[in-house]
């Protein structure tokens, strides 16, 4: 899948709502789990990640750059608190942007009060409503 990045100074979007925030993620040390301490600072927040991608930093053998997308704006107090989490654990970050979402996001989603439909139990059915 393409993708695309506007790059901009001191340009952030204000929050729509339904946004997504990069990041750039250096790895602290080559180790096990510490890919998994750093997500930790997201999911401790019930942050949804929707993009996770590797790369070689190729500064020295097993040394990672990790970007991240997640739903939210950097704006947004868990996600900004994240951010300072990571920082202040010793894991470099860089933000790379906040931008408004293709579609809005299950947070977002469940700001909105669910529809409810109910049916007239005396009109005829699909069959496979009635299963």
């Amino acid at each position: 899948e393409p993708r695309f990045w506007l790059v901009a100074r001191d340009r952030l979007p204000p929050p729509t709502g339904s946004d997504r925030t990069a990041v750039a993620c250096f790895q602290v040390e080559d180790r096990p789990g510490s890919l998994l301490s750093l997500l930790t600072a997201f999911a401790a927040r019930g942050l949804n990640l929707t993009h996770l991608e590797s790369r070689p930093t190729r500064e020295s053998l097993g040394s990672y750059l990790f970007v991240i997308e997640l739903e939210g704006h950097v704006t947004d107090p868990l996600v900004a608190s994240a951010l300072v989490d990571l920082r202040e654990h010793g894991v470099g970050t860089k933000l790379l942007g906040s931008f408004p979402a293709g579609r809005p996001s299950r947070r977002a989603a469940s700001k909105t009060p669910s529809l409810q439909i109910v049916l007239d139990p005396s009109l005829p059915r699909p069959r496979s409503m009635t299963d």
